[in-house]
């Protein structure tokens, strides 16, 4: 499984998840606040149990979905998982 970071100073990352830590994965990873991210699986064809868990809590007035559009505006050398992983519009 992988996971997509756009961090607060605008360089992305791409997190690998798994045990296999001579491959460099991580068993579990914590994204730090302000980071734009989302996640797919690794092969099209497999699926993932995913959790996400938010300290020191969760608060609505604080979390904001990006469309599409508004990513690539601001980050369009990252386009291909933006395509990839973005709404086209946020209901």
């Amino acid at each position: 499984m992988f996971i997509h970071c756009i961090f607060p100073d605008g360089h992305y990352e791409r997190i690998d998840l798994g045990n296999e830590l001579n491959k460099k994965q991580k068993p579990q990873y914590c994204v730090p606040a302000g980071t734009i991210f989302g996640s797919e699986t690794a092969v099209d064809t497999s699926f993932s149990l995913v959790s996400c868990v938010v300290s020191p809590g969760f608060d609505y007035n604080d979390f904001e979905l990006f469309t599409k559009q508004e990513l690539l505006a601001k980050y369009p050398k990252y386009q291909e998982v933006i395509n990839r992983l973005a709404y086209e519009k946020v209901k």
